[in-house]
Parts: C-alpha cells; structure tokens; sequence
C-alpha cells in the first residue's frame, strides 16, 4: 500500500486504497458518503496511527453514528475554511513557498521542483475559479501552514437515480508517497 503524507505537517491524507486519478496538479479521489460508529475506522486504509482526539468535526453525528466522507472519515482530516478568496491565496502563497523550501531540503532536483511549481499554479487556479463550491480539510495535527484537501460535490447519475458524490482534491506538490 502506498500512504500519501503532508510534505509538511507528515500527517496522513490518504492511501492508494481509494480510487485515484491524477489530474491538472491534482490527486483526486472518488469519496462516498458514508455513516459508521463514532470511532470505527477501517484501519486498512490509513497508516495505522490511530488518535487519540477523538472523533474531530468532519461529519455528523448521531448518538455514537458519524455520517460523512469515507476518506475525510477515515482519515481523521478536520473540517476548516476560508473567509475569503484573498485569504485562501494568502495561505497558497505561504504553503507554497514551503513546499519548494522542504522539497529543496530533501535534495528534489530543480526539474522537479519546476514541474511541481507548474502542477500547484494548474491546481491552485482550479480551485480559486471555483473558490465557493469547495469544502476544505486539514490533516489531523490541525496545522494551519500544512495540506489543505478540497472537497467538491458532483452530481451523477448511480443504478437510475441522481446522487451527489464527493471528489477529494489532493495537492500533488505537497504530498509525499510512502510504501507501507
């Protein structure tokens, strides 16, 4: 299994467990809309590094059931927001400027770093064109500098009905894959 981590904050964003397409900077994985126990996680599909937080405040909650994104679930991400455009590029800036500093640390050849540059403007206009659709999560240390995910709802078409499906967006600059 490959375990996808924050580049910053090491926390845990997802795995190659889930459906993942690689597009214009972007990872992005086809959610589902889920209702599981409060703390029944399927530890197959993360690192295996439980919290100890608790449940967090990404879904909703009835009596010991949460209802919400499998991956946002599953990965303990944690709800948070923008108040504006303006501060959504002002923490992309920040973000961004220390992703290409830690990949430079690492010894990333300056190619890559260029090409990871590019996948983040791509990615990075993609989302402020449809700044209000997106939904935002932080990994689980709640790191305001770190990853932020993005969450868009699509309507589809499943067995003959219209249903809204949840696409997870991963920032492809600022992740790093490990075997597990």
């Amino acid at each position: 299994m490959i375990l996808y981590k924050c580049l910053i904050s090491d926390d845990e964003m997802f795995t190659d467990a889930y459906p993942c397409e690689e597009k214009d900077g972007f990872y992005i994985l086809k959610g589902k809309l889920v209702t599981k126990k409060a703390d029944d996680v399927d530890e197959s599909l993360i690192g295996g590094n439980p919290s100890a937080e608790g449940d967090g405040d990404e879904g909703t909650v009835e009596g010991d059931m949460v209802t919400g994104v499998n991956v946002i679930l599953d990965m303990r991400l944690q709800s948070t927001g923008f108040g504006s455009k303006k501060d959504y590029k002002t923490y992309m800036s920040t973000y961004m400027k220390t992703v290409v500093s830690k990949l430079k640390e690492r010894g990333t050849a300056d190619d890559v770093v260029d090409a990871a540059k590019q996948d983040a403007i791509k990615a990075f206009n993609a989302a402020l064109a449809n700044f209000k659709e997106w939904e935002f999560y932080m990994g689980e240390s709640n790191n305001p500098d770190a990853h932020v995910a993005l969450v868009d709802w699509k309507d589809e078409e499943e067995d003959g009905k219209q249903v809204s499906v949840p696409y997870v967006y991963f920032y492809k600059a600022g992740l790093l894959a490990e075997k597990c």
